[in-house]
């Protein structure tokens, strides 16, 4: 399989935007999870932290590290492209000289189940190669390992869909092992609760945070309660069923901030899925994430996406980031092992438009 660097991209013209509500079809929705639909309306949550264990927080980045052509007849589309997940574990901290619920725990200790995949991404239909491997030339970036994999399509969209499945693949992989190590509490993934989740495992700390609301799901009578939340505030909870989704969920919308005259009256609203479970029970997760997602949620001046990009979120995304290894760096190796190097190309390794740049 001979790859050769597409430099202006003949083929694929995607970018990674997020698209983190992917419905996987029909619905219905139920308002009776929590009260009667004729009492569907606002609770207040304050502080009803009901947790006595760590919480964790589980999120991934990806990153096109490089475009490039499989130069058959017809050419066909590449992609080295990268992924990493892992989660932050926020505990609180009993230890003299520490306020009280305030974690004294370093970015290392809190960061854990890190995992990195890079993959090679191509709609070639009988690729020669299982892997495509650089060995490391510097300590500042080791040894690359891309696994190649078939994209049944030409659609860009395709291509940023599988690296999206493997990030939930690592991600789901990572809540699998938080779910069985004593002291996590709740698990809060950034995202939706995958579809794909078996009823049958262990999903009762598990807590999906969507901060983009792209759909409300609530019939139209009863937006107003939304509009009319309060800092503090969480709605009742009602269940999403999907007609060819093999499990349903749970589901409630969070006030991070208090909205002014200057901003939107849905501004500042996250949706939360649990999964389905006895009312008590969901009623208590519902309240202690919420009231989490609360404490957590970022200030504008520290963060473009406050306040939904929660702090915890926001360090696990930085740390991840690093994880991927800096993008000239990497750019460049790939090139030396495609026998493409940036004095070759003309450019003189000086070319910062064709730099990947990180979401």
């Amino acid at each position: 399989m001979r790859i050769k660097p597409d430099y202006w991209q003949s083929f694929y013209s995607g970018a990674l935007e997020p698209n983190e509500e992917r419905s996987p079809g029909k619905y219905r929705v139920e308002l009776d999870a929590e009260v009667e639909p004729s009492k569907f309306g606002a609770r207040e949550v304050g502080s009803r932290l009901l947790l006595r264990g760590a919480v964790a927080f589980v999120d991934g980045v990806r990153r096109i590290d490089l475009h490039a052509i499989v130069e058959d007849l017809p050419p066909h589309i590449g992609l080295f492209g990268s992924v990493a997940t892992g989660a932050m574990v926020m505990e609180e901290s009993q230890s003299v000289g520490a306020t009280h619920g305030s974690p004294l725990l370093t970015l290392q200790e809190a960061l854990r189940h890190v995992q990195v995949s890079r993959l090679f991404l191509t709609n070639a239909p009988d690729p020669t190669e299982g892997n495509i491997s650089s060995l490391a030339t510097s300590a500042l970036l080791g040894s690359l390992r891309y696994e190649v994999r078939v994209v049944r399509s030409s659609e860009p969209q395709a291509f940023n869909n599988a690296l999206m499945n493997r990030m939930a693949e690592l991600e789901s992989d990572t809540s699998a092992r938080l779910f069985k190590e004593e002291g996590v509490a709740m698990v809060i993934s950034d995202g939706p609760i995958p579809f794909e989740r078996s009823a049958g495992s262990d999903t009762s700390k598990l807590v999906g945070l969507i901060k983009s609301v792209r759909e409300l799901y609530l019939p139209r009578e009863q937006l107003p309660v939304l509009a009319r939340l309060h800092l503090g505030e969480r709605s009742h909870l009602f269940a999403i069923r999907y007609e060819d989704a093999r499990t349903s969920k749970l589901s409630c919308f969070v006030r991070l901030q208090g909205v002014s005259a200057f901003v939107s009256s849905f501004a500042n609203l996250v949706r939360l899925e649990i999964p389905l479970m006895a009312r008590s029970q969901a009623i208590s997760l519902a309240d202690s994430a919420a009231a989490i997602a609360i404490h957590y949620a970022s200030n504008v001046y520290a963060d473009a996406r406050a306040p939904q990009n929660l702090y915890p979120v926001a360090a696990l995304e930085a740390a991840l980031k690093n994880r991927l290894g800096d993008p000239r760096l990497l750019r460049n190796r790939l090139l030396t092992t495609l026998g493409a190097s940036p004095e070759e190309s003309g450019q003189g390794g000086k070319d910062i438009k064709s730099v990947p740049k990180e979401e």
